[in-house]
């Protein structure tokens, strides 16, 4: 099954949803593309927005407890804040989620 992506105009949404399938219907104006026929089947893909996410290395991030806290750099001196962090990403990062302004310095110790 060959997968193509392509940009389409939403027209009409059914404000109702199937409760079983979780599924509803909508309706979209695509272009000419070779192969496509009316009465076929689609998923649709909705981008619902995007997120700005803080990211830190895992290393900055220090341990009381199960209290999780960094030290942030500021004009007068290291401050300890303590913040809530998500997974470990592959690349050896965590995200922030709470705690961390962007834009703020996060000491990394050994750097």
């Amino acid at each position: 099954m060959a997968v193509q992506a392509v940009p389409v105009t939403v027209e009409e949404i059914v404000a109702a949803a199937d409760p079983a399938s979780r599924t509803f219907t909508l309706k979209a104006l695509l272009p000419q593309v070779d192969g496509l026929f009316p009465g076929m089947f689609a998923r649709l893909m909705i981008p619902l927005g995007t997120e700005e996410r803080i990211r830190i290395p895992a290393n900055a991030v220090e341990h009381a407890g199960q209290l999780e806290f960094v030290y942030v750099r500021t004009t007068s001196g290291d401050e300890r804040r303590f913040v809530r962090i998500g997974g470990l990403e592959s690349d050896g990062t965590v995200v922030v989620r709470s705690g961390l302004a962007g834009g703020e310095s996060v000491v990394v110790p050994g750097v």
